[in-house]
């Protein structure tokens, strides 16, 4: 019963009419400590757990390490099942015991940039914790990323976790590491259109089912889609299964630019699945038939537009033209009526079509997918994409890949080095360490060929250098 108590006390702070009509300004975080904040609302709310809340400088303002020391010096140990509060701190957790410890990781200006929850082994992360950061953080603006690091979850983080990234529009990052999560509801994180670019959950028993679930929000048009562009998935247990779900969402994805999948069981099977979606690939009638549909979407779309300018044309129009009516009496009454109906209907028709059409095209723009005219080429009557040339980092270290690998790398390679242009350079590294691959020419090729990307930038000589580290095959 208390526990139900609490959530719907913290459910309450949303709807207090203080906090709603309350306008932080941009000196909230210079008012109010972030640690003190969450600690004393945590305590307010009856949390179940002990919290101390540490402050860490990600850059260390001039003139401020002897007093960090000082205060460290005075520091007492919290008394047992009250939440306490120890500012300036390095990350230490002496005398905590088994607390909830939540650092602040702040900037030379003192302002808010991240938050972190590391190594609480001891229990479940309450679900009060997650909302009252939901809660508070939307008044720190320069807060990019929240880590929960080593750290048991339930299955109500992650709605939670999107709740606060939909609220908290500055959040791009988020960590997850060794966080293991028995529901493995992770997909939930893609439920609602955010601001997530860097994801990471690495360690996190992640299986075939687990990230088929996770790609199938990372398609064409699916949430995930436009914003997320590095996902690292090392060290799980992902296999072949999961690697052909990851090759159908590369199909239409063109926004993810890094991809972990280090230490994971993938085979050449699966590798061939993500390969395939490298280089050129035919269309199956799904997609064909997808396109078709999108492409009749946005021509509905822009006709709606069409017809709104073409209004509003003619609007203005006819306004103009009854300004106009006095000055031109005598000259019009020169004219026969029929001649200057005429003349006014086909020079009018004709300027105000072209300018709505001009309108409705800058408001719609292009009609862009991943498979439109320009990405599509057809072959014997069927038609063909040119692949995925986006994805720049893919790491398939210590897999289980042999030389089909190499040589299915290697052709994609050749694929993509005829495609690439300034706007898509394609892979320019691959980490295939650990695997049990054969010393053999196509291994050089493969080197000398990233050596050559990396020196032009992955594009042309022209374009300029692209700052990426050197291929380790």
């Amino acid at each position: 019963m208390k526990s139900i108590r609490i959530v719907k006390s913290v459910r309450s702070v949303k709807s207090v009419k203080s906090l709603k009509s309350q306008k932080f300004s941009s000196t909230f975080e210079e008012c109010y400590d972030f640690g003190e904040v969450i600690v004393t609302a945590l305590r307010k709310f009856e949390c179940p757990i002990n919290v101390v809340a540490n402050k860490v400088y990600k850059e260390i303002p001039p003139g401020s390490s002897k007093v960090v020391k000082k205060d460290q010096k005075k520091r007492k140990s919290p008394p047992p099942g009250e939440s306490t509060l120890v500012s300036d701190s390095d990350g230490d957790a002496d005398g905590t015991g088994d607390a909830l410890i939540i650092t602040a990781h702040l900037d030379s200006a003192d302002r808010l940039v991240e938050v972190s929850i590391n190594n609480y082994r001891y229990g479940q992360i309450p679900r009060m914790v997650i909302q009252v950061l939901g809660v508070i953080l939307p008044s720190y603006t320069k807060v990019t990323k929240i880590t929960i690091k080593n750290s048991r979850m339930n299955k109500y983080t992650m709605p939670e976790m999107t709740n606060l990234l939909s609220l908290h529009k500055t959040i791009t990052d988020i960590c997850l590491d060794t966080s293991y999560l028995r529901e493995a509801n992770y997909d939930v994180l893609f439920e609602k259109a955010t601001t997530l670019r860097n994801l990471s959950l690495s360690r996190c028993k992640i299986n075939d089912e687990m990230c088929k679930m996770i790609f199938s929000k990372m398609h064409y048009l699916q949430p995930a889609e436009p914003t997320l562009q590095t996902l690292n998935l090392s060290t799980n247990e992902i296999a072949d299964e999961g690697a052909k779900s990851i090759g159908e969402a590369l199909r239409t994805n063109r926004h993810l630019r890094y991809l972990n999948l280090s230490d994971n069981r993938i085979t050449d099977n699966g590798a061939r699945y993500i390969f395939e979606a490298l280089q050129e690939f035919p269309l199956t009638c799904e997609e064909i038939i997808s396109k078709k549909r999108e492409y009749m979407e946005y021509l509905k779309k822009r006709f709606e537009i069409y017809k709104r300018c073409l209004r509003e044309c003619f609007d203005n129009r006819n306004v103009s033209g009854s300004a106009g009516k006095r000055s031109n009496r005598k000259s019009a009454s020169l004219k026969s009526k029929s001649s200057i109906k005429k003349e006014r209907l086909s020079f009018d028709e004709e300027f105000i079509n072209t300018r709505a059409q001009m309108m409705a095209s800058e408001l719609v723009g292009q009609f862009e997918h991943p498979f439109s005219q320009s990405q599509v080429t057809k072959k014997d009557g069927y038609e063909y994409s040119k692949g995925n040339l986006i994805l720049c980092y893919l790491n398939l270290a210590y897999n289980n890949l042999m030389y089909p690998s190499v040589e299915k790398l290697l052709e994609v390679m050749y694929w993509q080095t005829a495609c690439r242009n300034e706007h898509f350079c394609g892979l320019m590294k691959v980490v295939l360490d650990g695997n049990n691959l054969p010393a053999c020419e196509e291994m050089d090729i493969i080197s000398e060929m990233f050596k050559r990307r990396m020196a032009t930038g992955g594009v042309r000589p022209s374009i300029g250098r692209a700052r990426i580290s050197r291929v380790n095959l």
